[in-house]
């Protein structure tokens, strides 16, 4: 894998910190062992495995990394994937591009600290930026019972603006033939109180979120929001047990 690293400094609160900035398409990494390091101390967050290098550079200039570092210090990442999902709407064959949202991160000491909010509208500025994409892409991530802080992700997710949501037996990668579902989706927390176990199922919920529309919106509080993430996860982890 073969990606560039850009660094620029940044103070966020009473840190001071570097967004380190590893483009898939550029040549110019240098600590390559050092990112499968960080790759794993976040998949341990997730209850993954160790991932090997060929792993985590898989699919050559697939990945867009960006992390939050003091010195050597992981204080935030995020991993981005590009991808192009295609449906049929209204008779009509559209196309979408579609960025992935793969491990955001934020260590424990510095949670709270609106790190995640930052890191993830960081990245998604850069990717823009860098790929000349126009601001004319959706974000998409899933989140799954398996991971420990589910419910804590579902109410960041919820208050970076992804109010557009839906069960789903796959991963997004998944629905890459089917934009029309994904674009029909409607609010995580309407999909929760309207759930029905007779009809409804999903291992996943699939979380969206227009990049033009990241932070735009007024913040729920987290309360009600962890409430809403823990009843999920029951949701979840009951059609994981279920036959179909």
């Amino acid at each position: 894998m073969a990606i560039a690293l850009l660094m620029c400094p940044l103070v966020l609160g009473m840190d001071v910190c570097r967004l380190v900035r590893y483009f898939g398409d550029e040549q110019g990494i240098k600590v390559p062992e050092q990112i499968v390091d960080d790759y794993n101390r976040v998949g341990a967050e997730f209850e993954a495995s160790p991932k090997a290098f060929d792993y985590v550079f898989h699919n050559g200039n697939a990945q867009n990394i960006f992390q939050y570092k003091d010195r050597e210090e992981l204080i935030a990442s995020v991993f981005l994937v590009r991808d192009t999902f295609h449906g049929i709407v209204d008779g009509q064959v559209v196309s979408r591009n579609v960025v992935l949202v793969y491990s955001m991160y934020v260590s424990e000491k510095h949670r709270g600290r609106g790190y995640s909010r930052r890191i993830l509208k960081d990245a998604a500025d850069s990717l823009n930026n860098h790929y000349k994409m126009n601001g004319d892409f959706l974000l998409v991530l899933h989140l799954c019972p398996k991971d420990r802080s589910m419910e804590l992700a579902f109410s960041i997710y919820y208050n970076l603006n992804f109010r557009n949501g839906g069960l789903s037996m796959t991963e997004p990668s998944g629905k890459k033939c089917f934009l029309e579902e994904i674009l029909g989706y409607g609010d995580p927390c309407d999909v929760i109180d309207r759930y029905d176990e007779a009809m409804d199922r999903g291992r996943y919920m699939i979380m969206v979120c227009e990049y033009s529309k990241l932070c735009v919106c007024e913040r729920e509080r987290y309360s009600k929001l962890m409430e809403y993430g823990s009843r999920l996860r029951s949701i979840l982890e009951r059609s994981s047990l279920l036959d179909f």
